[in-house]
């Protein structure tokens, strides 16, 4: 029986309040489903319905931070959340107008395109808690329900601050994201409504004033740094608002199908009639809101600014981007029905069409501003994933007819050899696109430019070797990049395009060794270019880990007991400008060629994970060199606990 419209608004709004916990009742999926079911949302444009489940036993707990455990070597100014810039070069950029200004705090912000959908038959919650020295507090929360087997409704929130090591380091984030998820009970019309928040606040430092005097003291302090005082501090702010409204509508018949019972382990006619789709078209509307501040109410143009040009007294930076989109996909799909794996699937070649526009509107200050209107048209091809086939392949591309990136164009791919317990991937990138607008006019109280570059063009070409059913797989792979008309900062802070061509050549191994319960995880990259005068490099990057895994205690908990050991080869590393948020070029100060130690107890028992962690065993047996950028240090030896409680009730 159909529910009354204001009690399923009123079960709406618990729910989004909640964030975490049931408080209403739920809807009962048929027993066709398992109780958790994900579903990625980009694979719904594919009628791609096969659902995933969550990891029973959490991998890389204890590496909580997002930095550490997405990239083998970074940049950052020494505390979580702060800017951050990996040292695994990756020419590769998102199509499309690009302010240049979020990638520093990417690691950290939620994005609005990567959307996990939900079935669930009993309300589920996921929470993770984090804290340690450094007044370190990190709370991820993950709430979803089904309030009608054909509608699901959830929340995701992550919060994370520190007061950080050094002076005026403190940093903060908020994330937030909404997301509805209804599709007709015959899945012929779905319907997803997401909104995403973020909000960074950081306190900027400058970094040390002496180097020296943090490298020769063995004491605790704090040490003096270059920007802001005790009263004014100097900070960083960035709010994003995003909400996006996705409608799809599958066109095909209506069949009777069999479906595998798992609980029964047998296959059952279906006494319904399934929809087989043959095309899926879907339209999306989306409406994106960013601002991002700076503001210094008491710095020193002697001794940090180089130039002033707006306001002799303070600095108060404020850009405004906003962004409404519209864009039309026609694909077909291979179908792939929930949990229903087994189902024939006769459709080889995959086919999809896109076209869309996006109108930008762009404040500097309260006195310049920009608008821009972009066109584009894309695709893909691809072989069906669920077919069985020695050769299979991938292909997109994207080409942006009018606007600010007329003419830039993208185009991507990558053809699978399977032999034996090998397979060989051959992958190929070639991408044109405009400047960053950044990169391209900025007006703020200490920095002014207008560039007229040409576009940046990248070629890429990249090979791997894995194996897929031997024990513990391993991946080689080798790539090499060329980029054209390169754009970077020099050590003054000036926007430059390298006239010839730059070349960088990578090859990276992941393999995991095994003896009994115990592991050793390593990715290790080598990489090499012919300018090192531009692009700052480690020659050499690891991660590798060494654990002990196995059930303890009677086996009534699974544990992890180990050591990650981080390095990358010395360097000449860039650093930040908090104002323009670009890292650049310095040539006074190397870093890197330090072994970084973490020695970690994750365990397990049923639907709670606990780790405890000492984060830099080592400190001070290597020296005080442990940098995380120019003039900003890491934190010392310190203590971290973490806590991840599934609920599915």
């Amino acid at each position: 029986m159909p529910q009354p419209t204001a009690r399923i608004l009123y079960k709406f709004l618990l729910v989004v309040l909640a964030t975490g916990f049931s408080l209403v009742a739920n809807a009962q999926l048929t027993e066709r489903y398992s109780t958790i079911n994900i579903l990625p949302m980009q694979n719904l444009f594919y009628a791609v319905d096969s659902m995933q489940h969550p990891d029973t036993v959490p991998q890389r707990f204890q590496q909580y931070h997002p930095l550490f455990r997405n990239e083998v070597a970074f940049l950052s100014q020494g505390n979580i959340v702060s800017a951050a810039q990996s040292l695994i070069f990756n020419a590769e950029r998102e199509s499309g107008l690009d302010m240049g200004l979020q990638q520093p705090y990417s690691y950290y912000l939620f994005s609005p395109q990567n959307i996990n959908m939900y079935k669930v038959r009993r309300a589920y919650t996921d929470l993770v808690y984090t804290q340690g020295a450094g007044e370190l507090i990190g709370i991820k929360t993950l709430h979803s329900q089904n309030i009608l087997p054909n509608w699901n409704i959830g929340v995701d929130y992550n919060r994370i601050k520190s007061d950080g090591f050094q002076l005026r380091q403190r940093t903060s984030v908020y994330n937030t994201r909404f997301f509805n998820w209804y599709h007709s009970r015959d899945e012929r019309y779905h319907l997803i409504i997401t909104a995403t928040w973020n909000r960074l606040r950081n306190e900027e430092n400058g970094g040390l004033k002496s180097d020296s005097a943090f490298e020769n003291s063995t004491a605790l302090s704090k040490f003096p740094v270059r920007l802001g005082d005790d009263i004014d501090k100097v900070r960083n702010y960035i709010k994003t608002n995003d909400y996006r409204i996705t409608n799809m509508l599958r066109l095909g018949p209506k069949k009777q199908v069999k479906y595998y019972q798992p609980e029964a382990m047998t296959y059952e006619l279906d006494t319904q009639q399934t929809l087989i789709p043959t095309y899926v078209i879907a339209h999306q509307f989306a409406y994106t809101g960013n601002r991002y501040l700076y503001r210094d109410d008491s710095y020193d143009t002697n001794t940090y600014y180089p130039y002033t040009f707006l306001n002799d007294d303070r600095t108060f930076d404020s850009i405004q981007h906003n962004v409404i989109s519209n864009s039309i996909t026609i694909s077909n799909g291979p179908f792939m029905g929930y949990l229903r794996d087994t189902l024939p699937v006769k459709r080889w070649l995959m086919l999809s069409a896109t076209g869309g526009y996006d109108y930008h509107f762009i404040a500097w200050q309260t006195t310049t501003n920009a608008r821009y209107n972009n066109t584009y048209v894309g695709g893909s091809i691809f072989s069906n994933p669920y077919i069985p086939a020695a050769v299979k392949f991938n292909a997109e591309g994207r080409f942006w007819l009018t606007g600010y990136n007329q003419a830039d164009y993208k185009l991507k791919g990558r053809l699978d050899i399977n032999f034996g317990a090998f397979v060989l991937e051959a992958g190929a990138l070639f991408q044109a696109y405009r400047p960053q607008i950044t990169q391209y006019f900025f007006v703020g109280n200490h920095a002014y430019w207008i560039n007229d570059f040409d576009k940046t063009f990248v070629n890429t070409l990249s090979a791997t070797l894995r194996t897929k059913r031997l024990k513990n797989n391993y991946h080689l792979t080798f790539k090499q990049q060329l980029v054209n008309n390169y754009i970077y900062f020099d050590s003054t802070l000036t926007a430059k395009q390298e006239a010839k061509a730059i070349s960088i050549t990578s090859v990276n191994l992941k393999k995991r060794f095994q003896a009994g319960k115990f592991f050793l995880d390593n990715n290790i990259t080598a990489q090499f270019t012919n300018n090192e005068d531009i692009l700052r490099l480690p020659a050499l990057s690891t991660w590798n880990s060494l654990y002990f895994q196995g059930y303890m205690f009677k086996k009534a908990m699974y544990a992890q007991i180990g050591v990650d050991f981080f390095y990358y080869s010395q360097v000449t590393a860039n650093t930040f400008d908090p104002e323009t948020k670009q890292f650049y070029i310095q040539n006074k100060v190397d870093i890197g060629n330090y072994p970084w130690f973490d020695v970690f107890i994750n365990g397990h028992v049923r639907n709670f994970t606990i780790s405890a962690k000492m984060e830099h065993v080592t400190a001070g047996f290597f020296g005080r060199r442990y940098y995380a950028m120019p003039h900003q240090p890491m934190h010392g030896r310190v203590f971290r606990l973490g806590i991840s409680w599934k609920f599915f009730d």
